[in-house]
């Protein structure tokens, strides 16, 4: 009798066996602002505003020489280096760098 029971509850979902739930009414989408990205084409970099922050940040200023300026101006905007994203094996390397807006 169990199994006739299970067959008739998949026969009336479709055949599918698949189980859904009712979202009316229920809100689960993230409100959230795409990025901006931006390119410096004095320097060669790419950057983005950060959400929330009133800033611009990026992580791929790429130094051949792995030496960095503690801040450098570009473009209507003043950069300051907050570290290093990643230092390559060529002495090479990538910093991170935010300006205000």
């Amino acid at each position: 009798m169990e199994i006739g029971a299970l067959a008739t509850g998949i026969m009336l979902s479709g055949g599918t066996g698949a189980v859904s739930a009712n979202t009316e009414g229920v809100d689960n989408t993230k409100q959230v602002a795409p990025l901006a990205y931006y390119y410096n084409y004095e320097y060669g970099f790419p950057y983005e505003d950060v959400d929330g922050q009133n800033s611009y940040r990026t992580t791929s200023f790429y130094r051949h020489d792995g030496i960095f300026a503690n801040s450098f101006y570009s473009e209507g905007k003043t950069w300051y280096l907050k570290g290093i994203s990643q230092y390559n094996q060529d002495s090479s390397a990538y910093g991170h760098y935010e300006a205000s807006k």
